[in-house]
């Protein structure tokens, strides 16, 4: 749901500043995630699990931009490095969900 609401105002604010929306999002991710393991109830778990949907929608909009400038000095690379890191995150949900 916070993924959902929260994709235009992350995804402006990594157009401004992606380093930083990259970095700042992992860190919500991390805290989100710590909140998820410790929640002792309903409440202050879909409170994580919104932070964690937060930290996403800012981190992925700076991720995929990243990617996009690639574009500029490697127009040919473009495709296929946008490819690799979709690949790579499906990857990583099909082997890490069974560990």
């Amino acid at each position: 749901l916070a993924l959902l609401l929260g994709a235009k105002i992350g995804g402006a604010y990594a157009d401004k500043a992606r380093k930083p929306a990259l970095i700042g999002g992992m860190l919500f991710i991390a805290l989100s995630d710590a909140g998820t393991a410790l929640a002792s109830s309903l409440a202050p778990l879909v409170i994580a699990r919104l932070g964690l949907g937060a930290g996403r929608c800012v981190s992925e909009s700076a991720e995929r931009g990243l990617l996009a400038d690639l574009g500029n000095v490697a127009p040919d690379l473009r495709g296929r490095a946008i490819a690799a890191n979709q690949a790579a995150a499906a990857a990583g949900i099909a082997l890490g969900a069974p560990l």
